[in-house]
């Protein structure tokens, strides 16, 4: 759902800007029914969905393993929380939203974020549709996992209630988008709006660059320090001194790796994860959540956590930002081609975004599995290893690979996952434990996923330079 809401928000701001706002159909009764449509046929997709789901939990298809009539219509209601979101904008929405309303006279597209707000509105309201309806599901699964583990002698809490999931979601996967994103876009306006007119008579064509310039310094700082909210947006604490906390920090140590904090992850002992935030040490946090903490043993824990020290020791979150730099660079180079060819500066404007989609979906899902690999190899080569690295020992031990697979095992289980349950960001537990199991048994070393991982990275480098190329001859044109 993160990458939902991340493309919805970019397809929104993308078409209330010129020149496809300039296209914009006037609001009519069209607009009405268009909105209605969207929630609706949200609403329904969510519906069927959540009772196909449930009906093959209930006949034994095994916890969140979906056929192809329940992945079909899962694909249907992303497609259209985002498609159904780009209609309504067309469709009068948009001009509605930046021209119709305003604040004591002032239309709402010459103050500070509030359009923004406004036209994103339906797409929240639509999730929070989403999100409601398909508790029965959620309810579904965590009572399975409640009852089995209740079952096997451990200790086990009840689902959420309706109000924690939606409140969950809400933090997870809304505004876990939402804030840093909001936070550029207010600087954003606020610079176009009260500093432009001031720069432009002292700057004259200089202006519009040095304004580029500060969005673009905001936007950066904003990236590198956004962890120090969004532990704050989600729930979290910091984990207490003890045998773990001083095992995990020697580890980082040893690693000779840095972070700000080692926290727990709050989740009511509803969620089994794991995860690293921040691009630097000094923003960089490594969360533990508290179901993971309280059902797995020592050193799955330590191999879980080695696995998100694969993602700091590899940089994964700086060739994913890199990744994301370098498509938006080309994908727009590609929108300036189009237009020259079509001589409709909107239709570039589409086919950017229609682009930009397409590349997100094959080539942020392909990078993000080899990354996931390399850090799955990565947690059971250290998982034996006390986290130390001995120069030319890489072989990935039997040991090591139980203790890996043990923890992937245990994690579907507490979060009800199917270990064939294909994960377009990680892969499915059955593949990355076969993987793992394989290295281990024909006494394969890790370097043939590292030589494939460079590859990847060796190619977002080149992609980011001929962006670069391309986007300094654009502005050089200029």
């Amino acid at each position: 759902m993160l990458i939902v809401v991340l493309i919805a928000f970019v397809v929104a701001l993308t078409l209330i800007q010129p020149p496809i706002a300039d296209n914009l159909l006037a609001p009519s009764w069209i607009t009405a029914v268009a909105a209605a449509a969207y929630l609706l046929l949200a609403a329904a997709l969510t519906a069927a969905n959540t009772a196909s789901a449930v009906r093959r939990l209930k006949e034994g298809a095994g916890v969140r393993r979906r056929g192809p009539f329940t992945a079909l219509l899962s694909g249907l209601e992303q497609f259209w929380l985002i498609g159904g979101l780009a209609i309504l904008i067309f469709a009068g929405y948009g001009q509605w939203a930046m021209f119709d309303l305003n604040v004591a006279g002032t239309a709402l597209v010459d103050l500070p974020l509030l359009s923004k707000l406004v036209v994103l509105a339906p797409f929240v309201v639509a999730v929070a549709l989403c999100w409601l309806i398909d508790y029965p599901l959620h309810k579904a699964i965590r009572q399975r996992v409640y009852k089995s583990e209740l079952a096997a002698g451990r200790p086990a809490k009840p689902p959420w209630t309706r109000g924690q999931y939606l409140a969950y979601n809400f933090r997870h996967h809304l505004l876990f988008v939402a804030a840093p994103v909001l936070l550029i876009l207010l600087v954003k306006d606020l610079f176009m709006l009260y500093a432009a007119p001031v720069l432009e008579p002292a700057l004259g064509a200089y202006a519009d660059l040095v304004l580029l310039g500060a969005i673009l310094l905001v936007a950066g700082g904003v990236f590198l320090t956004a962890p120090l909210m969004l532990v704050r947006i989600w729930h979290t604490q910091s984990m207490p001194d003890g045998p773990l906390r001083r095992e995990l920090d020697q580890a980082m140590a040893r690693m000779h790796l840095r972070c700000r904090d080692i926290l727990i992850w709050k989740s009511d002992s509803a969620i089994a994860n794991a995860g690293v935030m921040g691009l630097v040490g000094r923003f960089r946090y490594v969360l533990l959540s508290d179901l993971l903490l309280e059902n797995i043993d020592l050193g799955e824990i330590k191999a879980i956590f080695a696995h998100e020290a694969g993602h700091i020791v590899h940089h994964h979150i700086f060739y994913s930002a890199l990744f994301a730099f370098a498509s938006v660079g080309l994908c727009g180079a590609a929108g300036d081609v189009i237009h020259s060819l079509a001589h409709a500066e909107w239709l570039a404007e589409v086919a950017t975004l229609a682009l930009l989609a397409l590349a997100w979906w094959l080539g942020f899902g392909f990078i993000s599995r080899r990354f996931e690999r390399q850090s799955d190899v990565v947690g059971a080569w250290l998982a034996s290893r006390d986290f130390v690295h001995t120069p030319g020992d890489d072989l990935v031990t039997l040991d090591g690979a139980l203790t890996f697979a043990r923890a992937l095992e245990r994690v579907a289980v507490l979060n009800g996952i199917a270990p064939g349950h294909r994960n377009w960001r990680h892969g499915s537990i059955s593949d990355r434990i076969q993987y793992i199991l394989d290295l281990a048994r024909h006494a394969r070393s890790r370097q043939g996923i590292d030589r494939v991982v460079r590859r990847v990275k060796l190619m977002l480098w080149a992609l980011a330079f001929v962006a670069v190329a391309i986007v300094s001859w654009q502005l050089m044109g200029a």
